[in-house]
């Protein structure tokens, strides 16, 4: 609110109008408006006042859709999406508004944290279903890994001015409604000689399977 008065105030003072203050006084309040929005989701998760209507719901149907919808977000940063999500139902018990929104939340992170891809994958096994987000992340330590899910968390604060910090504490939150699990972990590749080639940052959500 601050930044966003400030330039008000300078746009007072001048005669015409400047597109490049618009915008970021534009950005700045979108910055806001998520901010208010996750907060006031956040506290209906944690007072157990936010209803999610549990059904079958298509899991696989509603990845392809936020992959899509948001694919703007990868593009602007130049990263390259890999999707590999089965064509046939993946059906699971489920809130398909709280799954778009877990799924939001993670293209956001990899938007703002990826170095160049985005790769999204389904595993099934039996009951199980595993979605698994994973994006090249070097500048992640394990002690981050475990932060992240926590309120205002933000590895950098100078790149990632534009989000609020509690987009993955949502997610979680969201997934524990729905009696799912969303979980994160560095993956670590090596060279053949035992030597370490780089690291992803991977996250996973695991449901039920409806059979």
């Amino acid at each position: 609110l601050t930044v966003i008065l400030g330039y008000l105030k300078l746009m007072k003072g001048q005669k015409e109008t400047d597109m490049e203050m618009v915008e970021t006084i534009e950005r700045k309040a979108k910055t806001m408006q998520r901010l208010v929005t996750d907060f006031y989701d956040l506290s209906r998760l944690s007072a157990r006042d936010y209803e999610v209507e549990i059904k079958e719901t298509d899991v696989g149907r509603i990845l392809r859709e936020s992959l899509m919808d948001s694919y703007h977000i990868l593009e602007k940063r130049a990263l390259e999406l890999e999707a590999e999500i089965p064509e046939h139902i993946i059906e699971v018990l489920g809130d398909a508004s709280a799954l778009e929104r877990i799924f939001l939340n993670l293209i956001q992170n990899a938007g703002r944290y990826a170095q160049s891809f985005l790769h999204v994958f389904v595993r099934e096994q039996k009951q199980q279903v595993w979605i698994c987000f994973e994006n090249d992340a070097f500048n992640v330590t394990e002690a981050d890994v475990e932060h992240l899910f926590e309120r205002f968390y933000r590895k950098d604060r100078a790149r990632t001015q534009e989000g609020t910090g509690l987009g993955l504490t949502v997610a979680k939150q969201l997934a524990e409604a729905m009696e799912a699990k969303l979980t994160a972990e560095l993956i670590r590749e090596h060279q053949g000689n035992g030597k370490e080639e780089g690291q992803m940052l991977r996250f996973t959500l695991e449901m039920k399977l409806v059979r």
